[in-house]
């Protein structure tokens, strides 16, 4: 099986909405990003307490104080994966796809919001998420069958 230039400027489109448009983003103001992780972990604490009955690792309370740091670390894990997905090793796939299963359930989960405009916006958004991660999933596969053919 053999990689055509289509597909391979396929995987480095898909890689640089990581580079440019998230990573990027992040690090230059990570204030509106923290503030989204914080309602929305707090939000999925909740959620999870009422469907459980336990809690989830992280207390909201450290989510809270160290939201920051969490958005510099997730940041730097999506330019790593986008990296590794450029030079066409399928770990930046899987760490992409991660991530972006991660952001769908704390932050643009539509089943916390508060307005039917708010709503259709988390929606939209988890199903750009889950299109981007359909494009990683199948240059995981296109990365597989030409490793068995090297």
């Amino acid at each position: 099986f053999q990689v055509t230039f289509l597909q391979s400027l396929g995987w480095k489109a898909l890689s640089g909405l990581f580079v440019h448009t998230w990573g990027s983003f992040k690090f230059q103001d990570p204030s509106p990003t923290a503030k989204a992780l914080q309602e929305g972990y707090l939000k999925t604490d909740v959620k999870f307490r009422e469907l459980t009955g336990s809690e989830l690792p992280l207390k909201p309370s450290m989510v809270s104080l160290y939201s920051q740091q969490l958005i510099y670390l997730t940041g730097g894990l999506e330019l790593v994966g986008a990296i590794l997905t450029i030079l066409g090793n399928k770990l930046g796939n899987l760490l992409l796809i991660l991530l972006l299963v991660a952001f769908n359930i704390v932050i643009h989960n539509p089943l916390y919001a508060q307005s039917e405009q708010q709503f259709h916006n988390e929606v939209m958004q988890a199903l750009l998420n889950l299109g981007v991660m359909g494009g990683l999933i199948m240059g995981m596969s296109t990365s597989q069958e030409k490793l068995k053919t090297e």
